[in-house]
């Protein structure tokens, strides 16, 4: 019905069915919940959500919306606005609770700037001694949920996101920009590109995907994750060193990993690190394989008691080392289509892809450049 009044409906799947709706330029949701009367009586996630905006509702008062938006603007200019698994960082109704907890916009950057993991924000002056860190497990942000206190509303926000959040914080406080809610992104061509990685000796290589059709963005941007992750470590074992990962997607079609290579040829050998001697089989299995190895030196134990050995290099490119386990940086819904040498070869390749150009240079430029948009500090200069 929704698709025959002009609406592009499409069925989703994250931890339940979904339907996300779009139209022009706007995009929504549409998820099922079970009612509850009772918040222990509830089935799945998505049914604390009335007693959230219930909660919200009768604390925050009329002034202090206008203190959410400038919270949720500023968190979204920095870059970790929203909870999705994209960009793993604050939601909406985290910000809610934060403007009822601290009052106003300026507080509540104040309070985020003195933040150290693992950090307790009480809403409801529930403190660490009544905390069961055990519901939460490991996580630089606790915020006990005020409608529901066995779950935590900052769950979603890693350690990235807190430790940027925290950073934007201070630079703030002591250099306040607009920039900070309406960052400037810049595009550099190819050109300038390739001139700054020559110039920087590095060797970045971008590996292009085919994303499977109908992949809920979520399940997506996890398993980027997971695939760049394994990405670094096939390098990290080449001989590679990799100073920085990011991926890229338009949640259609392609998706893009971008590996910071610091070294464009491995060393001739690389060190093996091995298991501890009393660990049983596993090394005595390690001995047997390199005891008599004519390519390898060793084995030997450490000072920390590990054993070692040294051997050659396998893969003599980045590129050589992703292609040569290519069934390794896969994923269930994201092949491996190429891997791009150079910045030249990924524009020529992926453009006729119907990839958006300005937008792949936006994130190249991020990529290769690192400085996030928001951090414009304009510093006196000495005299």
């Amino acid at each position: 019905a929704l698709t025959m009044k002009g609406f592009n409906a499409k069925l989703r799947y994250s931890s339940h069915p979904y339907i996300n709706v779009s139209w022009r330029i706007y995009s929504a949701d549409i998820v099922p919940a079970y009612w509850a009367t009772n918040i222990n009586d509830i089935k799945t996630a998505v049914d604390r959500t009335p007693f959230h905006t219930k909660y919200v509702v009768s604390r925050l008062k009329d002034e202090q919306k206008d203190e959410v938006r400038l919270l949720k603007k500023f968190l979204k200019g920095i870059g970790v606005y929203g909870a999705e698994i994209k960009t793993s960082g604050f939601s909406g109704y985290l910000c809610e609770l934060l403007i009822i907890k601290y009052g106003t916009f300026v507080n509540s950057i104040k309070s985020m700037a003195s933040w150290k993991p693992p950090q307790l924000v009480s809403i409801e002056g529930t403190n660490s001694t009544e905390i069961d860190n055990k519901l939460y497990g490991v996580a630089p942000l606790v915020v006990p949920d005020p409608v529901d206190l066995r779950r935590n509303a900052a769950a979603a926000v890693s350690l990235k996101s807190f430790e940027t959040a925290v950073l934007a914080a201070k630079l703030f406080l002591t250099h306040p920009s607009k920039d900070y809610f309406f960052p400037r992104r810049e595009a550099f061509s190819n050109d300038e590109l390739s001139n700054a990685v020559k110039k920087s000796g590095r060797c970045p290589v971008i590996a292009i995907y085919r994303v499977a059709h109908g992949v809920a963005p979520d399940v997506l941007w996890g398993e980027l994750r997971r695939v760049g992750r394994k990405c670094v470590n096939v390098l990290k074992e080449g001989g590679f060193k990799v100073i920085d990962v990011r991926a890229w997607s338009n949640e259609e079609s392609i998706a893009m990993i971008f590996l910071d290579v610091l070294n464009c040829n491995a060393s001739v050998s690389r060190i093996h690190i091995g298991p501890y001697p009393h660990m049983g089989p596993n090394s005595l299995a390690f001995i047997y394989k390199y005891v008599d190895s004519p390519t390898s030196i060793g084995p030997w134990v450490g000072d920390d008691g590990r054993l070692y050995v040294v051997k050659p290099v396998r893969y003599t490119s980045p590129i050589d080392a992703l292609l040569s386990n290519r069934s390794r940086v896969e994923g269930k819904h994201v092949k491996l289509m190429f891997v791009a040498k150079s910045i030249d070869e990924l524009v020529k390749k992926v453009i006729p892809l119907g990839v958006s150009k300005g937008e792949v240079l936006y994130w190249l430029t991020e990529a290769v450049f690192k400085r996030p948009p928001w951090l414009t500090i304009k510093r006196a200069s000495s005299i």
